[in-house]
């Protein structure tokens, strides 16, 4: 498993990879009492030299909210694969942008955040979400998804 407290281990992370994540987030706060939520690596970015990983949250709601930038993970076999209890939405309409050593990755009782990765038939879909999402920034879509920074290198 995955050691998110060391650079080495974050490097490992790769779109596709599913984690846990302590949300709801709030800027500057370290929350006990965020809930541990399995998120989805939907992409890696670097700026001025510093990697951030990009997460989508997963929810087992069925709501309609946010449709059209969802990956849905269902199948049994999926499910287990991704390390999941259970069918979960991943709202990729709504991600974050946080730096690796961000508190969120730390845990309770020092548990792994790493906990699977997607089948390469839900890579599929999300490469096809990537590409969606550039293509909103782009062409200016009035539904595009929201993407919010919550670490940077310089609030370390």
């Amino acid at each position: 498993m995955l050691d998110l407290t060391n650079s080495t281990s974050v490097a490992a992370l790769a779109p596709g990879d599913i984690t846990l994540f302590r949300f709801p987030v709030a800027e500057g706060t370290d929350d006990p009492k965020t809930k541990v939520r399995p998120c989805l690596v939907f992409d890696r970015r670097t700026f001025g030299g510093d990697e951030f990983i990009d997460l989508a949250y997963g929810a087992t709601s069925r709501s309609r909210a946010n449709a059209g930038y969802e990956l849905h993970v269902t199948r049994r076999h999926d499910i287990d694969a991704a390390g999941l209890n259970s069918a979960t939405r991943f709202i990729c309409a709504r991600r974050v942008l946080v730096h690796p050593h961000h508190p969120g990755f730390r845990l309770p009782e020092g548990r792994d955040p790493f906990v699977g990765r997607i089948s390469p038939d839900l890579m599929r879909r999300l490469q096809d979400l990537q590409c969606k999402v550039r293509q909103a920034l782009i062409e200016g879509w009035r539904s595009r998804p929201k993407l919010t920074v919550l670490d940077t290198p310089s609030n370390r």
